[in-house]
């Protein structure tokens, strides 16, 4: 059923499928969502569930209530989240393209290039679910893979992009399957001699603390977080810890920062659909300086005059957009 509907997919152009119990199996594509006509019944679906959830993963699930996987199918990988609504067991599936991941094929900004420079220190890349965080991620790891001879460790829960080593030596482990968890992955990382880590999500205190200490211990660090700007991104970083804690936590931000990237996607059809547009935070020395002091409602002004200094707010981003051709 997954192959089928995933070829379906991918010669219509869509990239999500949507599953629902007594529901049409619905397509996602530039023009919006489109009911494919067959139904999706309730027993279909629980099979499909079970056969993608054997065993423990299972039991997980259905403690949870929720599940996430990925797989290649058709040369293609599928990101898959298996979910219980009040009809059933229901899926949502998005297809990965493992065709291209350049900047220039995503429209990445340029400005990406040179924050790659660093050896050393944090790169957040933030946004909100679904605006591509995994995508740039991907393109960022690929372009050191392709001009670089690092040792990148990735965690990831799950993998959606699969790479093959260039001219970079790279470690990919799944949370769940190949260590417990993002913090546990992170210290046994820091033991493997590592040049860059790519940790998949920051959510909790746990995870940030060893994050800014691998950022701060030599590493490059790219990781991402939920947060519609780059300001709201280092506040939830400092929020997320007690308030005594706040003056140690915006320290090591400060020493350890090399930027924050935030991006939502937006429709441009000269450039095929949705592309990214972005706002940069770059660590300069008067950012650090915000940053130690906690006074993160300066930010935006430093991003709005800092254009000589290479900040990008999402208008620059916008206008140098609207130079590409596709």
């Amino acid at each position: 059923m997954l192959h089928e509907l995933v070829a379906a997919a991918l010669k219509g152009g869509a990239s999500d499928i949507h599953l629902e119990p007594g529901l049409p199996v619905t397509f996602r594509s530039r023009d919006g969502l489109k009911p494919q006509g067959q139904l999706a019944s309730a027993e279909q679906l629980l099979a499909l569930a079970k056969d993608l959830l054997p065993g423990p993963a299972w039991d997980r699930f259905q403690h949870q209530g929720s599940a996430d996987l990925a797989m290649t199918l058709h040369g293609h990988r599928v990101r898959v989240n298996v979910l219980k609504t009040w009809r059933g067991v229901g899926l949502a599936l998005r297809v990965l393209s493992l065709a291209d991941v350049s900047f220039e094929h995503l429209h990445l900004s340029p400005q990406l290039r040179q924050l790659l420079k660093a050896k050393a220190g944090l790169i957040v890349v933030s946004g909100a679910t679904g605006s591509g965080k995994t995508t740039t991620l991907a393109a960022m790891v690929q372009e050191l893979n392709q001009h670089e001879a690092r040792h990148i460790i990735t965690l990831e829960s799950p993998i959606e992009y699969v790479f093959e080593p260039k001219l970079s030596f790279i470690r990919q482990r799944e949370v769940g399957r190949d260590t417990p968890s993002f913090e546990r992955g992170i210290i046994d990382g820091l033991r493997e001699n590592p040049d860059v880590l790519l940790v998949g999500e920051m959510r909790e205190p746990a995870v940030m603390r060893v994050t800014l200490n691998a950022a701060e211990t030599g590493h490059l660090v790219l990781a991402t977080m939920h947060a519609a700007n780059a300001t709201e991104a280092l506040q939830r970083i400092v929020a997320s810890f007690p308030p005594d804690a706040h003056p140690s936590i915006c320290a090591q931000l400060a020493d350890s920062l090399v930027a924050v990237v935030s991006q939502r996607l937006v429709p441009f059809e000269r450039l095929g659909g949705l592309v990214p547009e972005m706002e940069i935070l770059k660590a300069t020395s008067a950012v650090r300086s915000v940053v130690r002091q906690n006074h993160f409602a300066m930010l935006p002004t430093a991003l709005e005059g800092g254009g000589m200094d290479g900040q990008l707010t999402f208008e620059r981003s916008r206008e140098w957009l609207r130079t590409l051709h596709h």
